[in-house]
C-alpha cells in the first residue's frame, strides 16, 4: 500500500518538476552577470538586452589584463532546435535552454539553464561544463 501511494505521488510530482524548469528571461536583463571565479587569471561577464547578450572575456596571463568582447543574438526555448531561428530573437523569452549564435562562424549553441533567479544564473555549456554567474547592478 505504501508503495502504491509513493508511486501515485511520484506520478503527480514528476510532471510538475519538468514544468517548473522553464525560466523567465526577463531576469537576465538589468545588470552585469559575473562568472564566479574558476581561475583568478580570467574573468567573464555577460550583459543581456531583449535581443542579444554581450560577453566580455578578460585574462591576465603574463602582464596587464587583456579583454575581448562580442555580442550574440539569443532566445530561450524549452527544446533544443536543429538550427538557430532568427524569428524567435527578442520574442521567445521563456525556456530551459539559452539558444544563441556566434555570428563569426555561424555556429549555434544550446546551453542548459539549471537556475535563474534575480541574482544567480547557472548553465551547463555545450561542452558540459557548469558555469555559475552572479548579477550585480550596472
Amino acid at each position: 500500500m505504501k508503495r502504491n501511494a509513493f508511486l501515485c505521488l511520484l506520478m503527480i510530482v514528476a510532471p510538475l518538476s519538468v514544468i517548473a524548469q522553464s525560466f523567465n528571461g526577463a531576469k537576465l536583463k538589468g545588470g552585469v552577470w559575473y562568472r564566479n571565479e574558476v581561475d583568478k587569471k580570467e574573468k567573464i561577464t555577460m550583459v543581456f538586452t531583449d535581443t542579444q547578450f554581450s560577453l566580455t572575456y578578460s585574462e591576465c596571463t603574463f602582464g596587464p589584463w587583456v579583454s575581448e568582447s562580442h555580442s550574440f543574438p539569443y532566445y530561450l526555448s524549452d527544446t533544443v532546435p536543429t538550427e538557430f531561428d532568427n524569428t524567435k530573437v527578442g520574442k521567445s523569452t521563456k525556456g530551459k535552454y539559452l539558444i544563441w549564435i556566434n555570428l563569426l562562424d555561424y555556429r549555434f549553441y544550446a546551453e542548459t539553464i539549471t537556475e535563474l533567479t534575480d541574482n544567480s544564473f547557472k548553465i551547463i555549456n555545450p561542452v558540459n561544463l557548469k558555469e555559475t554567474y552572479t548579477k550585480k547592478a550596472k
